[in-house]
């Protein structure tokens, strides 16, 4: 944000004085402010007569970051700036509320897509609550605030200017917003909405104008926030459907684009191609699984075989989690045999990607057991990683497996890495069923535990994620449902 804030240039001026200023010398935070200080003006006129250590350390010394909800009086033109700490979780309370120095920059619809001026009202708010600023804008002109993701918040509109963004969205000139405002203004949305500000009828209507998007950052940011939806819903079977059926939608025109044979594109086409045709095969796109699978057993069948190294992952879990025995068994015998960490990766977390019991224990097992072949520390925690994600049933047998191996996993392993496994199973907790069987875990099968406050915080937050999903789930499924064949 500070580089932004000066200029590049400026930025790595001061760090290269600071460096050279104090080459074999003791430093303190206050050295480098003063150097940033002395070059902060390379920033221009947001950045006169800013006091750099006040703004540092508002962010650096207190906890979270900010939310900025911009309210307009449509009327007389003013708008209201407040902010508060951002928290994803409602029951958060704090009787002292953190608050920072915080860059705001805006710009309206008419601004947008001018030649002359893309901002308007660049200035700072103080740590205070709220302030209050005049602009020179139509009342019918939507209005964004933090350009080009320059500042480290979120922000919030009323419901009037959330639905004029949504509607220039709509239109063809969604391009006059700049990919990561577009993006960044998505990520907000869902966020927003995931913890309890804004409605998710907003976020779904936001992106309903993805069929015409063809930039890298709108479309990660919108599909890491339907992955979040998939996976924590895994167990209402009803509404993961209808967010895997709207996901398909969205991807439809920008699917058709790309295909599973390598081409020679730019870097940015390539995450592109990466990002999109992952998300098609996770969201059970019929045709991507069937490529998938396709170059899946063309890589079985031959070792020589190679498969692109943007698509491997999908194309290895795909395989897997629709394959049969033998095919697990083959790629487990190729991870062992697994020169590069890379390689050695990916066939870990596709090993996970089954649902088979038998086979899912015995890479459980391996994790934690110290014969032959020995698997090395850094990847032990990664193996238990890929089977609590590679499917949903996994959940249950990772349970069930910890009861049972509880004294051996301790022995061979100690408390700290079943304490990260249970950090690991508390992000997949999605249904009662499961969270009675974790706090059961918890409580009485590893009550003897070292670490059973971390593993108790670990039942709490689960605990929490259940009771979002109660709160949310009718009205995320009426919003998608009403938005299915906008």
């Amino acid at each position: 944000m500070i580089s932004r804030l000066m200029g590049s240039e400026s930025f790595l001026q001061a760090i290269t004085s600071f460096l050279r200023s104090n080459l074999y010398s003791y430093i303190t935070p206050e050295i480098l402010y003063e150097h940033l200080q002395n070059y902060a003006n390379g920033g221009g006129k947001l950045m006169k007569d800013i006091n750099m250590r006040e703004v540092i350390e508002s962010y650096a010394n207190q906890p979270g970051y900010p939310l900025i909800t911009i309210k307009r009086n449509y009327s007389s033109g003013w708008i209201e700036i407040l902010q508060e700490r951002f928290n994803l979780h409602s029951n958060w309370s704090n009787p002292k509320q953190p608050l920072w120095w915080v860059p705001l920059s805006f710009v309206s619809k008419s601004l947008a897509s001018s030649t002359i001026s893309s901002q308007f009202g660049s200035t700072w708010l103080a740590p205070k609550d709220k302030g209050l600023m005049k602009i020179n804008s139509d009342p019918q002109d939507w209005i964004l605030c933090d350009i080009d993701k320059i500042g480290y918040y979120r922000v919030n509109y009323d419901s009037y200017n959330w639905n004029m963004l949504i509607e220039h969205l709509g239109t063809d000139e969604f391009d006059t917003i700049k990919p990561i405002t577009r993006a960044t203004l998505i990520d907000d949305a869902f966020n927003l909405a995931q913890g309890g500000y804004i409605s998710y009828n907003i976020s779904f209507r936001l992106i309903n104008y993805l069929g015409k998007e063809t930039e890298y950052e709108p479309w990660f940011a919108s599909l890491k926030s339907l992955y979040f939806l998939n996976q924590i819903f895994q167990d209402l079977p009803t509404l993961r459907v209808s967010l895997q059926s709207y996901t398909i939608r969205l991807l439809k025109t920008i699917y058709q684009s790309f295909s599973f044979v390598k081409t020679q594109d730019s870097l940015r086409e390539k995450l592109l191609r990466q990002l999109i045709l992952s998300a098609a095969c996770e969201m059970n796109h019929p045709h991507c699984l069937k490529q998938a699978r396709f170059k899946f057993t063309k890589w079985i069948n031959d070792s020589s075989e190679i498969v692109d190294p943007d698509l491997k992952s999908s194309i290895y879990c795909s395989g897997i989690r629709f394959g049969s025995d033998e095919d697990w068994k083959e790629v487990f015998s190729r991870f062992i045999q697994a020169d590069l960490h890379t390689e050695k990766e990916l066939l870990m977390k596709a090993l996970g990607c089954s649902n088979n019991k038998i086979l899912i224990d015995k890479f459980l097992n391996f994790s934690i057991t110290t014969h032959e072949p020995e698997i090395q520390k850094q990847y032990r925690t990664l193996i238990v990683s890929g089977i609590i994600n590679g499917n949903r049933e996994n959940i249950n047998y990772t349970l069930e497996f910890i009861a049972k191996n509880f004294e051996k996993i301790i022995k061979m392993r100690g408390s700290k890495f079943l304490i990260d496994v249970l950090n690991l199973v508390k992000v997949r907790v999605t249904s009662i069923e499961i969270l009675t069987q974790f706090s059961s875990l918890v409580e009485n099968d590893i009550s003897n535990l070292d670490g059973m406050e971390q593993a108790r915080s670990a039942v709490k937050y689960a605990e929490r994620s259940i009771a979002w999903i109660k709160k949310h789930s009718a009205i995320i499924e009426n919003s998608v449902n009403s938005q299915m064949y906008m």
